[in-house]
């Protein structure tokens, strides 16, 4: 995976700029795989999605992360820093990229089912109930069931084989949530916040994509230059130019 040029970063981001989180995610991976069609990268689980996308941070704006979180106990802010290699550690699910499916058995009960993937959360994003929205990723993501090796149908699962069928996918796919753990150094309250790769690699892309064209305004108004010679300057050539006017 090659990173975002300059061209990508503002088409990226203004492309991206009334899509729904889902479909941003789709944008940027599509401008780092132009030779995939979008609706087969709309089939990556979302931990491959996010593994990739995470790998594509890494590229553009390098291996540490910096965020921000506030404490929900004396709402003291704490910068935090991260490590993409932290993420990479995480336990791989499995080899699956694009719906292969995965066996759990509860019991004498052996149901086959596949990870989460795009279509999938945008199909329960409408869903205005948690629960209805978690039973019906559940019964997405389901393939086949049979108890003593006769078929049986989702319907006959019960809610806590639902529930645990539930709870297995997670743990299958755990680059899809990541979690950090957090410590107030005011006040020692500890707690764990979710680490949306998604929403920070969009910010990212969203402060550079200004700063380019805030750039390209400068020396555009300046020189008089088109947008398109200004952008395929090196950044050493532009910021030079930069410092000259001031």
């Amino acid at each position: 995976m090659s990173p975002l040029s300059v061209h990508d970063i503002i088409h990226v981001w203004e492309t991206g700029q009334n899509q729904h989180p889902l479909d941003k995610a789709l944008t940027i991976i599509s401008a780092a795989h132009p030779e995939i069609p979008r609706g087969e990268l709309a089939k990556l689980t979302i931990g491959h999605r996010d593994k990739c996308l995470l790998e594509l941070c890494e590229r553009n704006f390098g291996s540490k992360l910096k965020g921000f979180a506030e404490c929900p106990h004396c709402s003291e802010h704490l910068e935090v820093d991260m490590s993409t290699t932290e993420f990479r550690n995480l336990k791989d699910s499995s080899s699956d990229k694009n719906g292969d499916t995965l066996e759990y058995n509860i019991g004498d009960i052996k149901i086959n089912y596949r990870l989460p993937n795009s279509i999938d959360l945008a199909a329960v994003a409408e869903c205005k109930e948690v629960k209805s929205a978690y039973n019906l990723l559940v019964e997405r993501c389901f393939v086949k069931a049979a108890s003593n090796e006769k078929e049986i149908t989702i319907n006959q699962l019960s809610d806590d084989d639902i529930d645990k069928l539930a709870v297995y996918m997670t743990e299958s796919d755990q680059q899809a949530e990541i979690l950090l753990n957090l410590q107030c150094m005011a006040c020692n309250h500890t707690w764990q916040i979710t680490f949306d790769i998604v929403t920070f690699l969009w910010k990212e892309i969203s402060d550079q994509a200004r700063r380019l064209l805030q750039e390209v305004h400068t020396l555009a108004f300046s020189y008089k230059w088109r947008e398109k010679d200004i952008l395929t300057m090196s950044p050493v050539r532009r910021k030079y130019y930069l410092e000259m006017l001031t």
